[in-house]
């Protein structure tokens, strides 16, 4: 879910190398170039 309330979908396996034990929290920046996924950040 977007900061917009917008829902997004892409394939998890993107998100692994965020998983940590207590699961995926934090704020991301999702990359797209003509709606395909380009990359995922996580945001400090």
């Amino acid at each position: 879910m977007t900061t917009a309330g917008v829902k997004v979908q892409f394939p998890a396996m993107h998100l692994r190398k965020h998983l940590t034990l207590s699961g995926i929290s934090g704020r991301f920046c999702l990359e797209t170039q003509n709606n395909k996924f380009v990359s995922l950040s996580k945001l400090r």
